[in-house]
C-alpha cells in the first residue's frame, strides 16, 4: 500500500490504483508536451492549446499535492524530477503565445496559418528573432528535462507494475520507451531531420 493524494482524497492505495494514477500524471503528460512543442515549432494553427495547458497545470497540481504526502521514494523522487520541467514548459508556452501576438502583426501571423494549412510545416518567418528563439530555447530545455525525467519515472512505475501483478499499462508504458528516443532526436536534430527518418520508417512523434 502507498499514500497518496487522489482528487484530494489522502489514503493508502493498493499497487493497481497507484501504477494508474502515476500512469496518468508522469507519462500522460508525454503526448501533449510533445505535441505544443511541435507546434510551436513551426507556428501551427492552436500553438498554445489552451485545453492541454489546462490538463498539464492540473497534472502539476497533483503532483504537487503529492509532494509532501507520497511515502514510496521513488515515487516522491519522480514527483520532484518531473513537476520542475512541467512548471517551466507551461510558463514559456505562456510567454511564447503572448509573445507571437504582441510582437508579431495580426496579418503576418494569419498569412503563415495559410500557408501551413496549405503546405504542411514550415518555420515562421519570425524564427531567427532572437525573443523567439530564446523562448524556443527554454520551451525545448524544458522538454528535454521532462523527457529525463521519465528515465527514473519509468523504472519506478514499472516496480509498482510487477508488485500489483498486471499488465494494464505495459503497452502505454513500452510506447512512451519507444517514442522518447525520437522526440529527443527531434529537439536535437529538429523535427526535420525526425521528418526524414519517419519517412523511412526509423522514426515516431509523440501523438500530441
Amino acid at each position: 500500500m502507498t499514500r497518496l493524494s487522489i482528487e484530494h482524497h489522502v489514503a493508502e492505495f493498493p499497487p493497481e490504483a497507484v501504477v494508474a494514477w502515476a500512469v496518468g500524471l508522469m507519462l500522460g503528460p508525454f503526448d501533449i508536451v510533445g505535441g505544443i512543442h511541435w507546434a510551436q515549432t513551426f507556428a501551427m494553427p492552436g500553438t498554445f492549446s489552451p485545453q492541454g495547458i489546462r490538463i498539464l497545470e492540473r497534472t502539476i497540481e497533483q503532483l504537487e499535492d503529492n509532494r509532501s504526502i507520497v511515502d514510496d521514494p521513488d515515487l516522491h523522487e519522480a514527483i520532484q524530477r518531473i513537476s520542475a520541467p512541467l512548471v517551466e514548459f507551461v510558463s514559456v508556452a505562456k510567454e511564447i503565445r503572448n509573445w507571437e501576438r504582441t510582437a508579431i502583426p495580426s496579418a503576418l501571423r494569419t498569412a503563415h496559418t495559410h500557408e501551413v494549412e496549405s503546405r504542411g510545416p514550415m518555420h515562421p518567418e519570425w524564427a531567427t528573432n532572437p525573443d523567439f528563439w530564446r523562448l524556443m530555447n527554454r520551451s525545448t530545455a524544458a522538454c528535454h528535462r521532462y523527457i529525463d525525467s521519465l528515465d527514473f519515472a519509468i523504472p519506478a512505475i514499472q516496480r509498482i507494475m510487477a508488485a500489483a501483478g498486471s499488465d494494464l499499462y505495459r503497452q502505454q508504458i513500452e510506447r512512451v520507451i519507444s517514442q522518447a528516443p525520437d522526440f529527443r532526436v527531434a529537439l536535437v536534430e529538429g523535427y526535420e531531420e525526425l521528418i526524414k527518418r519517419g519517412a523511412a520508417g526509423q522514426a515516431g512523434l509523440p501523438s500530441g
